[in-house]
């Protein structure tokens, strides 16, 4: 029997509203796989992001406990979103601002041997006299250390000079420049310390670092500012600097052989310097100022003292502000530190790294010197020539010790110094 058209057309209708359900159901299914990969999808991504955190803040915990002083303080490429978080953990006693100059010569491990008391390194590459003052004045805010080590060397205002470099973040400071509170800082340093590139990167490099040292390997082998300078390369210009300055012959700074690159300062513009001052000594806090000790083979040795004096003029008007101690400290003078290798053969520095930073040996002769402690064991004798505190002396005195000392850029030494030079040279 045929269908009618009737019946032929009830058929449709019920094959087209099957297809519909089927096709509703299909969407539905569809829909519903749809829902639980983005729900599988969602929550492994916050597993992920949960893991992150969770591994960055027990990096970040274990960054601020005595085993790990060393490396978190002393890598470099994090420096300016790391260390304002990290100073807040440490709540240190004593703390050194400045450049690269700083964070290679203060190794936390020994300084804090040396001073009894907890120490922070806040220097950080390249760090402007604009970056250093933010973040002493963001420190301050959490925790008053006791001390205060500023390397003078950074905080030469240039004219032309940016105020901050790449990494750099007020953000992440407890004040603003006006001194007022940030009050997004928790926020933000949150996003620092757990999410952001920055943290991977940092938290990677000092969990290598301490892979490393827990292995065995030595501090030295592990950390860049334990890098040694190799004096082979440069026998020429060390024999042309321990003709002038040692034996006196006359050689002018363009007759010397090329040296090593190293940027020139422009002396004697201190404002950010003076603005630092008056913070610290609001809070009685004492400053212990200094001038690196670089090697004579990188500085222009120029038998002058305009730059040091207008340092000594400056701290010794606060000086007589401050409650707390102020103290001025020039080591970049030739001594048996800065003319290593020239008063006796050496191949490898034993106090600058390859980049003619200090190294931390040098530096924390630097540290106990300024803090008025003997030198460690091994090292050379307390009374070497190695810097004084020119702020004890009258402003004569202090004159005439500089002009002493850079006199023997052209050989002029008093009596018995170049023995006694050599001697330490030669021994250490």
């Amino acid at each position: 029997m045929t269908e009618t058209p009737n019946r032929t057309r009830e058929h449709a209708v019920d094959a087209a509203a099957d297809a519909a359900v089927e096709d509703a159901a299909h969407d539905a299914a569809r829909d519903a796989a749809g829902r639980q990969h983005l729900r599988v999808f969602a929550i492994t991504v916050l597993a992920i992001a949960a893991f992150i955190v969770v591994l960055n803040r027990l990096t970040f915990r274990a960054l601020t406990t005595p085993r790990y002083n060393t490396i978190a303080q002393m890598i470099s490429g994090w420096d300016r979103a790391y260390k304002p978080l990290l100073y807040d953990e440490v709540r240190p006693q004593v703390v050194a601002v400045g450049a690269s100059w700083v964070r290679d010569a203060f190794d936390p491990e020994p300084v804090e041997k040396l001073l009894g008391k907890r120490f922070f390194n806040f220097g950080v590459s390249g760090g402007r006299p604009y970056e250093s003052q933010r973040f002493l004045q963001s420190g301050l805010a959490a925790h008053v250390p006791e001390h205060v080590v500023l390397n003078l060397n950074s905080f030469e205002d240039t004219l032309d000079a940016f105020r901050t470099k790449f990494g750099f973040s007020e953000k992440l400071l407890r004040v603003h420049e006006d001194g007022t509170p940030n009050r997004w800082v928790a926020v933000h340093r949150f996003v620092a310390l757990n999410l952001s590139g920055a943290a991977i990167g940092y938290n990677v490099a000092v969990l290598r670092a301490a892979a490393r040292r827990a292995a065995g390997e030595d501090i030295e082998q592990i950390m860049p500012s334990y890098d040694h300078f190799d004096y082979t390369r440069w026998r020429p210009a060390l024999g042309a600097l321990r003709m002038r300055m040692v034996d006196g012959v006359d050689i002018s700074e363009e007759e010397l052989p090329p040296r090593p690159k190293q940027k020139d300062e422009e002396p004697g513009r201190f404002g950010t310097l003076v603005a630092v001052l008056a913070m610290l000594c609001a809070q009685g806090i004492a400053v212990h100022a200094y001038y690196t000790p670089h090697h004579m083979l990188t500085r222009a040795c120029v038998p002058t003292i305009e730059r040091e004096m207008k340092a000594y003029d400056v701290l010794k008007a606060w000086q007589q502000r401050c409650d707390a101690p102020v103290s001025y400290h020039v080591f970049e003078y030739p001594n048996a530190f800065t003319l290593e290798a020239a008063l006796s053969p050496r191949d490898e520095s034993r106090y600058y790294r390859s980049d003619r930073h200090p190294r931390p040996t040098i530096g924390t002769l630097m540290m106990a010197r300024m803090m008025d402690k003997p030198f460690p064991p091994g090292a050379p004798p307390d009374d070497t020539d190695f810097g004084t505190d020119l702020l004890a002396v009258p402003e004569q005195q202090a004159r005439e010790w500089l002009t002493a000392r850079k006199a023997r850029c052209d050989g002029a030494w008093a009596e018995g110094e170049l023995e006694k030079a050599r001697r330490v040279a030669e021994r250490y």
